[in-house]
């Protein structure tokens, strides 16, 4: 359900982030999807490489940094979401 709910909000940001012109917007939207995606590739690879967890020991570990990563990249988008909010107003 959360996972569903953070895809729908990167989506969105994308979306703004490509219709936009405005530069500052762009690049904080464009962050904040880049860290909340991008957040998770190590954890995926760590999985890929070593589905039994017998080098990767600290599977824990990557698993925060995905959760912080992704939450980090939605707080990001969600202040992008508020300057687009206070420019159109």
């Amino acid at each position: 359900m959360f996972l569903a709910i953070g895809l729908a909000i990167v989506a969105l940001a994308l979306f703004i982030a490509w219709t936009t012109h405005w530069r500052a917007l762009r690049t904080t939207m464009f962050v904040g999807a880049g860290l909340a995606v991008g957040s998770w590739f190590p954890l995926l690879i760590g999985i890929a490489l070593d589905p039994e967890g017998r080098v990767i020991g600290n599977a824990l570990g990557l698993g925060l940094l995905a959760w912080f990563g992704s939450a980090l990249g939605l707080l990001i988008i969600l202040v992008g979401l508020i300057m687009w909010l206070v420019k159109r107003a």
